[in-house]
């Protein structure tokens, strides 16, 4: 059993998100719902990312007194551009969702090779687990 001090250490880093992007948009086919949903992934990660480096720069910012905020800000910059964010993904889906979720990871996948500055997956892993991830 785990302990509430644990459960709030895992659930900080948890998120769940119910898509909506794909809702009474089903008969223009999987490419496009596929797109949609990846789209919509990569939205709520950088969101999230963005909204915790904020947080890390204000925690930063109160426990280091550093007087001139401007170096604050110039710290956190080379951070952001050198910074590596772990995200592991679970995608659930039923039916038409779980079709939409095989492509979405695929699409995430030439997404990364397209555009690696912004996405960094693990395609070795995600290729071994998932047959469509080699398109």
């Amino acid at each position: 059993q785990i302990d509430e001090k644990s459960k709030d250490k895992i659930y900080q880093n948890l998120i769940v998100h119910n898509a909506v992007c794909n809702e009474y948009k089903t008969a223009d086919g999987v490419e496009a719902g596929g797109d949609r949903l990846a789209q919509e992934i990569m939205d709520v990660i950088l969101a999230e990312v963005n909204k915790r480096r904020e947080l890390e720069r204000i925690k930063k910012k109160q426990s280091n007194d550093i007087r001139n905020a401007q170096d604050v800000d110039n710290i956190n910059k080379d951070e952001d551009e050198d910074g590596v964010v772990d995200v592991t993904l679970s995608l659930v889906g039923n039916s038409l969702g779980g079709i939409y979720s095989r492509y979405a990871i695929a699409r995430l996948i030439e997404m990364n090779q397209e555009k690696n500055e912004k996405l960094n997956l693990n395609t070795e892993q995600l290729t071994k687990t998932n047959p469509l991830a080699t398109a």
